[in-house]
């Protein structure tokens, strides 16, 4: 695709933007980007509807070391990553204060109208900012290549926002937890097992624990079948769980019952 970003019922395609990492990629998000005037259109009319409603996420776009394999094409960039890294690290280092004028751009035009920091996802809110981040193609390259790519992106951000949520997303990309833990500034992880991988719940109990060791916050989407097991097992300090109930009854008890339940079984397998 070139030339225009596509839009489906349940995703957005971007444009490959650059034929080789050779040349500075012509992404440039600002003043005068017309997608920032069309967006910022609908984030005002977001927060004028929202006054005692709801509250309105900041928008901004996927984390730099997704964004340009998306632009260049994924698997052009896979082989220039292997072939020429230090070009795509320029490419990285070109981009980053773009990035995050634009991302800046539009906390301030929320942070204007509403107190806080609201996630529409992770569906968090936080009375002090916290930047979410991520890695999604790390589940296609090497703990080596993740050092070279996604954690300088991760360390520019982390001087930066002294809070940085990472999302980790599936069983390919836990090679690289220890990478995460690694950095005080990565605060939570949140944990998605992914399409066709056993979900959140027992199967991943050793991998909760080593975030929990680490001293870091722990956000996972759990089956309903499974919160017991979970609840009980995990230390509830900077422990967040998201699951499902029929009824608002049904949630007010099993919140009732996860009070009781929470580090009952610490420490068991």
């Amino acid at each position: 695709m070139r030339g225009g970003v596509g839009f489906a019922d349940n995703t957005v395609w971007h444009p490959h933007l650059a034929d080789n990492m050779a040349e500075p990629i012509p992404w440039r998000p600002g003043p005068d980007d017309p997608w920032r005037h069309r967006l910022d259109r609908v984030v005002n009319r977001l927060l004028a509807a929202s006054k005692g409603k709801f509250l309105v996420g900041a928008t901004g776009q996927v984390p730099l070391n997704d964004l340009i394999a998306l632009l260049r094409g994924t698997e052009d960039f896979l082989v220039e990553l292997a072939t020429e890294p230090d070009l795509c690290a320029r490419r990285m280092a070109e981009l980053f204060e773009p990035y995050i004028e634009n991302a800046e751009h539009y906390i301030g035009l929320v942070s204007a109208s509403q107190y806080g920091r609201a996630f529409g996802y992770p569906g968090l809110w936080s009375e002090e900012f916290f930047k979410a981040t991520q890695s999604d193609m790390s589940c296609m390259i090497s703990p080596a290549m993740f050092a070279a790519w996604v954690m300088p992106e991760l360390d520019m951000l982390g001087e930066r926002y002294a809070f940085l949520w990472c999302h980790l997303d599936g069983p390919g990309a836990v090679v690289h937890l220890p990478a995460l833990l690694g950095r005080p500034y990565i605060r939570c992880i949140q944990y998605v097992p992914g399409s066709g991988a056993e979900p959140n719940g027992p199967r991943w109990m050793d991998l909760y624990r080593r975030v929990q060791a680490a001293g870091r916050c722990l956000e996972i989407a759990v089956p309903p079948e499974h919160v017991e097991f979970v609840v009980r097992r995990l230390r509830p300090e900077g422990l967040l769980i998201r699951t499902q109930a029929a009824s608002a009854e049904e949630a007010d008890e099993l919140l009732d019952k996860a009070a009781r339940w929470a580090g009952s079984d610490a420490g068991r397998a």
